[in-house]
């Protein structure tokens, strides 16, 4: 599935609500207008096309409906320094087709919106392609417009960063060796963590000092501000720095997740001789298999462990049915699945077994044992088939 394209969006509030959708590169793929519209209905229309990257407004104040979209959407708000006058937005829809002031009023947002932007976007486009990273475009722009202080450098790591440490995992696991280097890779990962914990530190103080700056911190609480153009400003810093504290926080359990993971690695490693690799997957049908074959590796003669062996596509069985001989199951295949596909399955609670997110190791002896059960069993049904024939 292709990832959603980026949108900017253009709103005029009143009783007749405009809107206009444009695209990064700045054409127009939606303009309308209604007195049915509101917040929802508008929200509804605009993620058809797409994410929305920011909302425009052609007002100095931030008007309540564009606050809200933004909230809604996560979309960053840009609004101008003073009010648009007639003749700009003229000037900035002369070539455009539309219906009425409010349409107008939409399109003229929207285009304030991409100039305000496009320079960011430009110099973004030029660094990725000078990287050979075009492929990152889409989230390298969110993550840069719509995050004041994240360099496109820094962006392009925070978003690469999460595929290099599931290869040093999977690689790990799979060697069943841990090196001196792959213990400094993903103790770079953690130090990069840190080090972006720090720099958000250090912008949610910034918006602290902007907005103490702003506004009287002792009886800012009961202080009605009047400047309209500075009560928004108060509020987009405010909704800044809720962001900060939520990435802050998302970034500290990233830190002690990959620390957890590093353990259960070295754990695995330190018994595997005494236990047998597992590969965890949720069931065996086409869209899953396709996902967990790549991320995990799946070759000949390896053991699975699936979750709902039930759920099992005929495509998949005859690509691993002369690969994969042992099928440890969660959930109970069925007389009828058991007939029809044929593995060895083995119950999971006849073995002891320790799980990460993907991989497993179990107990040797207890699943040599398990085998030479299923083994029996088999042959006393096979003898009690043929005596029945």
């Amino acid at each position: 599935m292709s990832e959603k394209q980026w949108v900017i969006v253009g709103l005029d509030p009143g009783t007749t609500i405009g809107y206009a959708i444009l695209d990064l590169e700045g054409k127009l793929l939606k303009v309308d207008s209604s007195k049915e519209f509101n917040l929802s209905k508008v929200i509804e229309k605009v993620i058809e096309f797409g994410k929305v990257i920011a909302v425009g407004t052609d007002k100095q104040r931030v008007p309540s409906l564009v606050s809200d979209f933004a909230a809604k959407t996560g979309a960053k708000i840009i609004s101008p320094d003073e009010d648009l006058s007639v003749k700009i937005k003229n000037d900035l829809t002369q070539e455009l087709d539309f219906k009425g002031d409010h349409q107008q009023d939409a399109i003229a947002s929207a285009i304030l919106a991409y100039k305000n932007m496009i320079p960011t976007i430009n110099k973004i486009i030029d660094i990725l392609k000078k990287n050979k990273k075009e492929h990152l475009k889409n989230k390298v722009i969110g993550l840069v417009i719509k995050n004041e202080g994240i360099s496109i450098r820094s962006a392009i790591e925070i978003i690469e960063k999460p595929t290099e440490t599931n290869k040093i995992i999977k690689k790990v696991i799979e060697e069943k060796e841990l090196k001196d280097s792959d213990f400094f890779k993903l103790n770079e990962k953690i130090k990069f963590l840190e080090d972006e914990n720090r720099l958000l530190k250090l912008q949610t103080e910034k918006l602290k000092q902007d907005i103490n700056r702003n506004s009287k911190p002792a009886i800012r609480e009961v202080t009605i501000i009047k400047d309209d153009k500075l009560k928004g400003l108060i509020k987009q810093k405010d909704s800044q720095l809720t962001f900060l504290y939520d990435n802050l926080g998302k970034k500290n359990n990233a830190i002690k997740l990959l620390n957890e993971e590093i353990k259960r690695i070295t754990g695995f490693i330190l018994k595997i001789n005494q236990n047998v690799l597992v590969k965890k997957i949720d069931n065996l049908g086409s869209a899953e298999f396709e996902k967990k074959k790549t991320e995990l590796s799946i070759q000949k003669d390896d053991i699975l462990l699936v979750n709902n062996p039930n759920i099992i596509s005929e495509n998949v069985y005859q690509a691993i049915k002369n690969k994969i001989n042992i099928i440890i199951f969660r959930e109970a295949p069925s007389k009828k699945i058991r007939e029809e596909f044929n593995f060895v399955y083995i119950d999971l609670k006849k073995l002891k077994i320790e799980e990460s997110d993907d991989f497993a190791i179990a107990n040797k002896e207890d699943f040599e044992k398990a085998i030479q059960a299923n083994d029996i069993l088999n042959k006393v049904i096979k003898e009690y088939q043929s005596g029945q024939t």
